[in-house]
C-alpha cells in the first residue's frame, strides 16, 4: 500500500485516458490553461505539493500539474 497519493490536473484528454487507471486524475474538458493552474492552486493551498515544476509550452493549449499528497487519501 502506498503511503502517498497523486492528484493530476489536466485539459489534456491523452493525459488523462494515460494515468485515470493509476492516479486520481481532475480532467477539465475545455478548461484553459488558466483554470488548469488556478485548479491546481487550490489542490497545493489545500496541502498538496507540486510533483514537478510546471513548465509551460506557450504553443500548446493544453496543461498538466501532478500534486502530491501524503497519506493515503487526497483531498476531493
Amino acid at each position: 500500500m502506498k503511503n502517498y497519493e497523486r492528484v493530476i490536473v489536466t485539459n489534456n484528454p491523452a493525459t488523462e485516458r494515460s494515468y485515470s487507471k493509476s492516479d486520481k486524475v481532475i480532467f477539465m474538458e475545455n478548461a484553459t490553461p488558466h483554470e488548469v493552474y488556478t485548479r491546481a492552486k487550490e489542490y497545493i493551498e489545500s496541502g498538496g505539493r507540486l510533483i514537478r515544476p510546471v513548465l509551460k509550452d506557450k504553443t500548446s493549449y493544453y496543461a498538466t500539474v501532478g500534486i502530491f499528497f501524503p497519506g493515503d487519501t487526497p483531498p476531493t
